[in-house]
């Protein structure tokens, strides 16, 4: 008995050959197409690191340019208040030591005129921009805080040692109103000490804060 051959098995044979052709050419085509995917998302994604990089440059270029405009104002806004601190811290240093030198009757007197002048605040502008003082540089902001500091704690002794005077009506015809200090003894002596302290730092800091708002002019400020 001989073999036959069928017609028709061949032609499916020879489709299922195409059809596995087929399916590798397709899954071929997906792997190009997944993979350009991939590359152009890859491509996009550097592009907008990119970006962001610029951008963040950009900020960070617009916040230096802007704290150093805000630098510049407020140095212009205290600049006269700060050159002007050691000549003052020195005329109420001489004034407080007359009060201390004095005679009883008339020291109280004068250091009542010496802590009332002292309890005026001696950087009012810097301490009302005391939140911006951050925008200066940061050696000039870490030593106008410490002035600011320095200022307020001798104002409060100051003040202090000012309610601890008393005053004296005159009860006679002829007779004159007078002032005792009737406070701790050591506190008026304390308070020319942290007034001479202030004085040594003045001049130095008030240098350097003219040299950073007007950059060229060199020298101390020298008290008077």
């Amino acid at each position: 008995m001989g073999i036959e051959f069928c017609p028709l098995a061949d032609e499916v044979g020879k489709l299922t050959d195409w059809l596995a052709v087929a399916v590798g050419l397709l899954a071929a085509v997906g792997t190009i197409w997944v993979a350009s995917s991939a590359n152009r998302t890859s491509q996009r994604a550097a592009e907008i690191a990119e970006e962001a990089k610029g951008i963040s440059q950009q900020q960070h270029l617009e916040a230096v340019n802007t704290r150093e405009a805000n630098a510049r104002i407020i140095g212009r806004l205290l600049l006269h208040e700060v050159l002007g601190l050691p000549n003052r811290l020195r005329a109420l240093e001489k004034l407080l030591e007359s009060a201390i030198d004095g005679d009883s009757g008339w020291g109280a007197l004068r250091l009542l005129n010496a802590t009332g002048e002292l309890s005026i605040p001696l950087l009012p502008n810097a301490e009302r921009v005391e939140d911006r003082i951050h925008a200066l540089p940061d050696m000039i902001g870490a030593n106008l805080a410490t002035m600011i500091s320095h200022t307020r704690d001798l104002v409060d002794a100051a003040k202090r040692v000012k309610d601890a005077i008393v005053m004296h009506e005159a009860r006679a015809i002829g007779t004159k109103t007078t002032y005792s200090y009737a406070g701790n003894p050591s506190k008026p002596g304390l308070l020319l000490e942290h007034l001479r302290y202030m004085s040594t730092l003045a001049p130095s800091f008030a240098s350097e804060f003219r040299q950073f708002v007007l950059p060229g002019i060199v020298g101390e400020v020298a008290a008077e």
